[in-house]
């Protein structure tokens, strides 16, 4: 379909509108939890940390329309997957699911300039050193991708979707005292 935005703006929205209306309501909902991975501090020089396996909690909520009813759920996050079946899907709330992603599918983040070591050459400078920031968050350093399978008798229709994952750093700083043995 082509719209001629010029004379008719608001007649194209309407159209592309009832265009999304026709293929139904099926929706897609995902909330989830930001892991918090702590870490110690590094020298200066090391930009990348190797994260631990990760554990994501999701809730879900599915909702198909008409006869049609949840028949399969499936979320993938790196490679790892989960399939739920209709018994397991909670068609009229939110369906909590917790994966977790091991160590050997991620890959080593870039963090520069945080949860660096310094060196307190006396205690007359330890008072004049700024502290360093204690949490980051990497926005989308993963992403989940989600599906959901609606069936009825007579149809079947899939709704996808995808939604990018952050990771919190927690810096767990080395007592002064330990850090200058």
């Amino acid at each position: 379909m082509i719209c001629k935005i010029r004379k008719f703006p608001a007649l194209c929205a309407i159209l592309i509108a009832s265009i999304a209306n026709a293929q139904g309501d099926q929706r897609l909902l995902l909330e989830v939890d930001t892991p918090i991975v702590n870490i110690e501090e590094r020298g200066a020089t090391q930009n990348f940390v190797r994260l631990p396996a990760l554990e994501y909690a999701f809730r879900i909520s599915a909702v198909c329309t008409g006869e049609s009813k949840p028949a399969s759920l499936l979320l993938s996050v790196a490679d790892t997957r989960r399939s739920l079946q209709a018994d397991e899907i909670d068609a009229d709330g939110a369906t909590a699911i917790s994966l977790n992603i091991p160590a050997g599918q991620l890959a080593p983040v870039v963090v520069r300039n945080f949860c660096v070591q310094t060196e307190i050459e006396s205690d007359d400078n330890a008072a004049n050193n700024v502290p360093q920031e204690e949490q980051l968050t990497l926005p989308a350093t993963l992403s989940v991708q989600a599906s959901l399978r609606c069936a009825s008798e007579t149809t079947e229709q899939t709704v996808y979707m995808s939604k990018p994952l952050d990771i919190t750093l927690i810096c767990e700083q080395i007592p002064a005292s330990l850090s200058q043995r």
